[in-house]
């Protein structure tokens, strides 16, 4: 069995893979995604045998997708409306190209030439390690930030501030819902709707209050007791 994601920017076309896939009992398409962010997000955390990418997409390529994952990359078959990328697209080791539009038999040959590819390769994906570092989108460029630099995150309207040790806060449009599930849950925790920290920049706690410098963060009732069951004490 084959677990796999899907990512591309026409809906139309996620919806007819999703409809061969369900078609291969040795597939079990687990998710589709027409943002890249989210998708990048995703394979940080979730590891899976198979990715079927799109190459020309807005904001960022299926290229630099790929060069944004930290550890063995799945298998991955590009999928296409452009002939160009064959090349390029063989050049990061693609299991197979589908050039759109493309029938379910080619679709199925795609399938089992990635499940050869993974059984020769002796091994699914081993459960992903913690990452080191996460790829944020700021001011339109793809900003590299080390975990252990992120000292707390803040929900700013329809965007979020990433306080790092640098003077100036990093400015994503997201929610501070989706760090949650991405951030690693033992080292960072959610104490409020509206701030996350790193417990490891903690520098004093009074009462339902946070100090990490000189940054006061309310700690709000939903969140305490997760938040001190979080805390190692002596």
């Amino acid at each position: 069995m084959l677990h796999a994601i899907a990512l591309d920017d026409e809906p139309i076309a996620l919806e007819l893979l999703a409809d061969y896939a369900a078609r291969l009992p040795q597939l079990q398409l687990r998710h589709t995604f027409t943002d890249p962010f989210e998708a990048m997000r995703y394979l940080q955390q979730q590891p899976v045998d198979l990715l079927f990418l799109d190459i020309q997409m807005p904001d960022l390529s299926g290229f630099q997708l790929l060069n944004t994952l930290q550890s063995l990359p799945p298998a991955l078959v590009f999928t296409t409306a452009y002939r160009q990328f064959g090349v390029e697209g063989f050049n990061v080791d693609a299991v197979d190209y589908l050039l759109k539009p493309y029938d379910f038999e080619r679709f199925a040959k795609a399938v089992n030439k990635a499940l050869d590819w993974v059984e020769a390769r002796g091994k699914t994906p081993a459960p992903a390690a913690p990452p080191a570092f996460i790829f944020i989108k700021s001011e339109h460029q793809l900003v590299k930030v080390r975990l252990e630099e992120i000292r707390w995150l803040e929900a700013w309207g329809d965007y979020v501030k990433v306080y790092t040790g640098s003077d100036k806060p990093l400015l994503t449009l997201t929610h501070l819902g989706v760090f949650a599930e991405v951030l690693p849950a033992d080292a960072f925790v959610r104490v409020h709707r509206s701030f996350i920290v790193q417990l490891a920049h903690i520098t004093l706690i009074q009462r339902n209050r946070i100090f990490i410098g000189a940054k006061n963060i309310p700690v709000g009732d939903a969140y305490a007791e997760e938040f001190y069951r979080k805390l190692p004490e002596l």
